[in-house]
């Protein structure tokens, strides 16, 4: 649940955006590069960019004179517009997506830096991997893909929500304390999409409550209306609950199946992806709360367990808790060489 913040922006918070000058400000080269891309997407995409988390962040910094983006200013000059260069022309919902996935590469940059990897300088080509790098003298390649949990998900839909509430049209969101229900247990792509829409169309009705296909969002003194027989009950509740499955070694090599590997999983994108590129690594970011019922032994040992075909590193909750990161090898072929220990 997130109580819903009580300030709001000038009328003409558009304008200020449209006046401000990239070049003359004090942003860093790195965030001028991400500005210029942001303030491009605001142009377009109007009071409904403010759905984005990083226009809110840039929107403050420029309106309201907030801190904008710290920590990304040693980040090469090249990954950082070849990133942004990829969010042009998105629109809505595929640029949110491609921003997160941006930003994801660049947190592993920053992580694969840190065990001595140089970025490659090169023209990034169709269909090449997301991180190209080196490190004595041979080159690698590696790709990026992200999973989080329902439970940090949830959270930054109600963000979205709280985002939008500085616009005086959502004032009624103001102050009050909103909960959602995800109704799937698995949120896809196409899921997330719609979703997204869903979210909008709770603001456009401007009520307390809104039933959806996907998500119900109601103010918390209305629970009761989402709660009223037994069965809602128990969904509600398994909703807020963080998931107990990442203790057990069985039910977490489940969750790996389900999750990134059947369906055309991550696991199994990344698997297709290394049979087209030389020194492949993957890279599986899966973030998930950090509570003492996630055992990080138990979860290596499930990964351990997939016989797979290319090296895998997974880095558990974000890339923010050194103990959970961990390399998965390939399974090895006679005189294979051993993977490069990173970690």
């Amino acid at each position: 649940m997130r109580l819903i913040q009580n300030n709001s922006l000038p009328q003409n918070w558009l304008q200020q955006i449209n006046n401000f000058d990239i070049s003359k400000s004090t942003l860093s080269q790195n965030n001028k590069i991400i500005a210029e891309a942001l303030t491009d997407y605001i142009k377009n995409e109007g009071k409904e960019s403010l759905l984005n988390p990083l226009v809110k962040s840039f929107v403050s910094h420029v309106v309201l004179k907030k801190d904008f983006l710290k920590g990304y200013e040693n980040i090469p000059h090249q990954l950082v517009k070849d990133g942004m260069d990829e969010t042009r022309g998105e629109r809505g919902f595929n640029f949110t997506r491609k921003l997160h996935s941006v930003f994801i590469e660049f947190q592993i940059y920053m992580e694969l830096e840190s065990y001595g990897f140089q970025f490659t300088d090169q023209v990034r080509t169709e269909g090449a991997c997301d991180l190209q790098m080196e490190k004595n003298n041979k080159n690698y390649n590696f790709e990026v893909k992200f999973k989080e949990s329902k439970d940090i998900f949830k959270s930054r839909l109600l963000s979205i929500i709280d985002n939008m509430s500085l616009l005086n049209e959502y004032a009624f969101l103001r102050g009050k304390t909103f909960e959602i229900h995800v109704k799937s247990s698995n949120v896809s792509y196409k899921v997330e999409k719609e979703i997204f829409d869903e979210i909008k169309c709770f603001l456009k009705e401007k009520k307390d409550t809104y039933k959806g296909k996907y998500i119900d969002i109601f103010e918390l003194s209305k629970q009761t209306e989402f709660t009223r027989d037994i069965t809602k009950v128990n969904k509600y509740t398994d909703s807020l609950k963080v998931s107990q499955e990442l203790t057990d070694q069985k039910n977490i090599s489940n969750l790996i199946q389900k999750m990134f590997i059947e369906n055309n999983g991550h696991i199994t994108k990344l698997s297709n992806k290394s049979k087209n590129s030389k020194n492949f690594y993957g890279c599986l970011v899966w973030s998930i709360p950090f509570h003492n019922d996630i055992d990080c032994k138990q979860v290596k040992a499930a990964f351990d367990k997939l016989k797979l075909d290319f090296d895998l590193y997974v880095f558990i909750s974000g890339i923010a808790k050194d103990d959970c990161n961990f390399l998965v090898a390939k399974k090895k072929c006679k005189n294979s060489p051993s993977p490069m220990p990173l970690l």
